[in-house]
């Protein structure tokens, strides 16, 4: 049945006014999340109401290490200013993945590489000439991106799940809430690898396009927010001084809210269409039948090495040719995933990949075309953390919209990055400066307990924070400024949900489009591949994230954030 005469989709939408209106909506939408004035993004952000969304990242880029912390950029130089009009070959790019299949579909299908590589060339044959070290930068981020994509993609190949009951709405949502919590396990990425093709297959012969978004939705994105392992940016703020446990404790009711709504929605649209649709029952025998099992192993080490320093880094640290240089080298992050897919085809029968009509033309396609987003975001990204100073933000809704609006279309780890610093310097230094010097104190007493006589305030608070999350750094001596910085956050209730804001529009608002989060277009390009038609760009961003997942984001906003 064609998308626009689902009976599940509001009747208003099959008007050819109101359609009209969708798209125009759409555009004007896909205009605001590239950043076409970052002025504009900011009164999007004062008025959360009217704002419409925006995200890439797990992947967005490969969780980062710790070079990446909050004051390594305080010992830079100061980078070049790029003018705004270099982010246009960005809003380009994003403009044909959007517009082209409906204009020129075959022309598409066949240039979209050209579009893609000429586009990121242009972006770096100008940082090759101006600010080579940015540019490059990104392009690592890329690297590192596309090979966790990548081997992920190919080890849960081997990995063929037959759930054997029938799609009821009910089993649906239990698989759909199970790849949720998964997801704070093995991340988004490799819940949505994982868990993509047994809920296709449970649905095989009645599969439709809802069943593709609300995937995306919930597995690929929201259900990744209770833990660093779940989503790149929270990886970052892990790294930053927020605690590992914290984020579960603190994001559990949003995330629980949010991912509950979801399901409830899913199960009305499936209940609806299990209705007007009979569905094959079980064959007899197992419920649930694995093959490719050792492959989990190879998961495993793929999550292991998103702890270890990148290769780049490696490189860099790297003086001669001695041993633990070497075996740094060997044991680096993007090393250790390429072994373990090379391990995982190495080991894996090729009837299991037949089994999961496994190619590697999806991850090709997602290859192509983040290159030339990676490529072109470089500018983007630099003129936002040039200017996110500047922005009028003070309130944590104004840090939700604006973190979401941008993470829907841009990487959401430096998104995230840039709002947790642009919060971390309105706290006043000299503030800073009284909680470092009492926690330098401790740690030369070897003790844990501030003065009884420091004075009670935002200090204090942050200092008792640190004591509590990070007591055996404080022995040791070990005090990172980025990490009592963060610590002031942490101490205050009134100041802390400033990084439930930041967390959750980084990650909740990734599933406003497909490139959003860097699962989103896996999962679309292997529903493709097996022969489902997964809506596009800006069927996606009209029929589901307008009507759907932008009204509910804005519930989390009231709920959540308004009274604050």
């Amino acid at each position: 049945m064609p998308l626009s005469q689902s009976p599940l989709l509001p009747s208003v939408l099959q008007t050819r006014a109101v359609r009209t209106a969708g798209w125009l909506s759409a555009i004007v939408f896909i205009l605001l999340c590239c950043g076409i004035g970052t002025t504009a993004a900011a009164n999007l952000a004062a008025l959360p109401l009217a704002a419409t969304p925006s995200h890439t990242a797990e992947a967005n880029s490969a969780p980062a290490t710790e070079s990446t912390a909050i004051d390594a950029d305080e010992h830079e130089a100061p980078r070049r200013p790029v003018a705004l009009a270099w982010s246009i070959p960005f809003v380009l790019l994003l403009a044909s993945i959007a517009l082209m299949p409906f204009l020129a579909h075959r022309w598409w299908e066949k240039n979209y590489p050209r579009v893609s590589f000429s586009l990121a060339a242009l972006v770096g044959l100008y940082y090759l000439a101006t600010d080579a070290a940015t540019w490059l930068h990104g392009m690592i981020d890329y690297l590192s991106f596309i090979i966790l994509l990548g081997s992920l993609y190919t080890i849960s190949g081997g990995i063929t799940i037959r759930v054997n009951r029938k799609a009821t709405p009910l089993a649906n949502c239990v698989l759909l809430a199970m790849g949720a919590i998964l997801a704070n396990v093995v991340g988004t990425t490799g819940a949505a690898m994982l868990l993509i093709r047994p809920f296709l297959r449970m649905n095989s012969g009645h599969v439709k396009p809802y069943h593709v978004i609300f995937f995306i939705f919930i597995v690929a994105n929201v259900g990744g927010a209770l833990t660093p392992i779940g989503d790149p940016p929270l990886f970052l703020g892990y790294l930053n001084g927020v605690p590992f446990w914290w984020v579960a404790e603190h994001m559990f009711p949003l995330w629980a809210f949010t991912v509950g709504a979801l399901l409830v929605v899913f199960y009305v649209f499936d209940t609806l269409d299990h209705g007007a649709q009979k569905r094959t029952e079980p064959q007899p025998g197992r419920t649930v039948n694995i093959l490719g099992a050792h492959n989990f192993l190879f998961i495993a080490i793929v999550l292991f090495a998103v702890f270890r320093p990148g290769l780049a880094e490696s490189i860099e640290h790297a003086h001669g040719p001695r041993p633990g240089a070497i075996i740094n080298l060997l044991f680096s992050r993007e090393m250790l995933m390429l072994a373990a897919a090379l391990m995982s085809r190495r080991f894996t029968p090729k009837a299991t990949y037949s089994a999961n009509d496994f190619s590697f033309g999806p991850i090709r396609e997602v290859a192509i075309l983040f290159i030339g987003i990676f490529s072109t975001m470089v500018p983007a990204l630099q003129y936002l953390e040039s200017n996110a100073d500047k922005l009028p933000l003070h309130r944590p809704g104004q840090f939700y919209f604006a973190s979401g609006t941008l993470s829907g279309v841009l990487d959401n780890a430096p998104t995230y990055l840039t709002f947790l610093k642009t919060r971390l310097g309105e706290i006043d230094r000299d503030e800073v400066a009284m909680a470092t010097t009492e926690l330098h104190r401790m740690a030369a007493a070897k003790s844990l307990e501030v003065r009884p006589d420091f004075p009670p305030g935002h200090a204090r608070e942050a200092i008792e924070a640190y004591v509590k999350y990070h007591d055996d750094e404080l022995l040791t001596g070990d005090i990172r400024p980025d990490k009592v910085r963060v610590a002031f956050l942490l101490g205050s209730h009134a100041w802390n949900i400033f990084i439930m804001a930041i967390s959750a529009g980084s990650v909740f608002w990734g599933a406003c489009t497909y490139i959003g989060n860097g699962p989103n277009f896996m999962v679309k390009s292997i529903a493709d591949a097996t022969g489902v038609t997964s809506p596009s760009f800006m069927v996606y961003i009209v029929r589901y994230t307008l009507p759907i997942l932008l009204p509910l984001l804005i519930v989390v906003w009231l709920i959540f954030f308004m009274g604050h």
